[in-house]
């Protein structure tokens, strides 16, 4: 049985499980790459001892700045997200712990302007790392600028920052690819089990004719 809107699908042990873990893994990765750069793997156990960053101007020990940083983050959680969660969940649909959607389910309205349009898995996560970057990251670089301006963010500030801030993108990611993992395009071997249950059904109602053993004159 197919699923034949998005909302019943959000709706999904499955959805909801996986959203949860996927925005756990990006806060944790995140999060623990920051703590360990700032840190110096250790080196620096003092969080007032990390270096502080600007929005523009690269840091010499980090080789880095906010805006940079944060480009470069919002494409890769978006486009990492797409390439390795779709197996995840396409893999719990093929197991039957969850039901395929229903193509007509994102046909129409805004869907068409989002990659949820991109058959091709390696085509839709270069897409949604672009739409991602243009929607999360860029708005975010210029909310930060506008508040931060010429000053600073320090480092545990900014390392507890990107943690939240990309569980919280994660969760945009994997919902909008979510549709797409679950298209009953996507598992045709589906299709061909429909259809001799169909024909099994009709079989039940009108058998077909039994050949009889023929004997010799």
């Amino acid at each position: 049985m197919a699923f034949k809107t998005a909302r019943e699908a959000y709706r999904s042990p499955t959805f909801i499980s996986q959203l949860i873990i996927n925005m756990c893994i990006n806060f944790g990765i995140n999060f623990g790459v920051q703590w360990a750069s700032f840190s110096k793997w250790g080196d620096r156990k003092n969080p007032e001892s990390w270096p502080a960053l600007q929005m523009w101007v690269m840091n010499s020990d980090m080789n880095s700045c906010l805006g940079f940083d944060l480009s470069l983050t919002g494409f890769l959680i978006a486009f990492f997200c797409t390439l390795l969660a779709t197996g995840g969940t396409q893999k719990e649909v093929r197991e039957k712990k969850c039901d395929v959607l229903d193509p007509l389910a994102t046909a129409g309205g805004a869907w068409r302007y989002t990659p949820v349009r991109y058959r091709g898995l390696c085509t839709r996560s270069l897409a949604m790392g672009i739409f991602f970057w243009l929607f999360a990251a860029l708005p975010t670089i210029l909310f930060l600028w506008m508040i931060i301006q010429n000053g600073t963010m320090t480092g545990l500030g900014y390392t507890i920052f990107k943690g939240i801030w990309a569980f919280v993108v994660a969760g945009f990611v994997y919902t909008l690819l979510f549709p797409a993992a679950i298209d009953k395009r996507n598992f045709p071997e589906f299709e061909f089990e429909e259809l001799m249950a169909l024909q099994s059904d009709a079989w039940k109602d009108d058998p077909p004719p039994q050949v009889a053993n023929v004997g010799y004159i």
